[in-house]
């Protein structure tokens, strides 16, 4: 399993392709009725491929668009919204009830950081939460604890499969903020070292 530290990193997606396709027909008249149609055939047959490129051009530009706001979940990298994801109660509930499994979770557990002891901004992050957030994080250690890592691994696999792209959903620190009640509201890959972002992210 590939595990990316992510900092921050934000997609452009406000760049815009424009292609430009002319024909113009040049003056004059076919010499015979058998020339005009061989013609068509060969600019039907120049314009094939033209077609495709830009078709290709069409799928590409479509597959690397974030998701789209019909999601429940939110998908924040750093403290800027990226995409919404569709996660279930009972989808979550499988995930909630293994984490209750390996760590005790009390009412004041509103974060949890999955994170890397190698990872310099997973220990970035973790410094401004104590500072900030005391008494309201869980520390999970996926390199130092199995079943945290199990625990990551089908958290990021599922997201993977609600449209989260894998190089943000497998980057640490991977955050997730839980509503009073425990349900999932929010994922938030990567620093947010943003005291009212985390507040208002809390409020709900």
């Amino acid at each position: 399993m590939s595990i990316y530290t992510v900092k921050n990193r934000i997609r452009d997606n406000g760049s815009r392709i424009r292609i430009i396709m002319g024909y113009r027909k040049m003056p004059g008249k076919s010499a015979s009725k058998n020339k005009g149609g061989t013609n068509k055939s060969n600019v039907i047959f120049l314009l094939i491929p033209v077609v495709v490129f830009i078709t290709a051009i069409a799928i590409l530009l479509a597959w690397n668009q974030p998701g789209g706001s019909s999601g429940n979940i939110a998908f924040y990298l750093g403290t800027s919204k990226y995409m919404n994801i569709d996660i279930t109660s009972s989808e979550w509930k499988n995930i909630y009830n293994n984490l209750t499994q390996i760590a005790q979770l009390n009412e004041s557990t509103r974060i949890i950081m999955f994170g890397l002891t190698t990872c310099p901004h997973c220990h970035a992050q973790q410094e401004f939460f104590e500072s900030e957030m005391s008494g309201k994080v869980l520390y999970l250690w996926v390199d130092m604890d199995e079943k945290a890592g199990s625990l990551f691994s089908q958290l990021t696999n599922l997201e993977i499969s609600k449209g989260a792209p894998p190089q943000y959903a497998l980057g640490v620190p991977h955050i997730i903020v839980l509503d009073k009640n425990g349900e999932l509201v929010a994922v938030v890959i990567g620093e947010a070292k943003d005291k009212g972002f985390w507040d208002r992210l809390l409020s709900t």
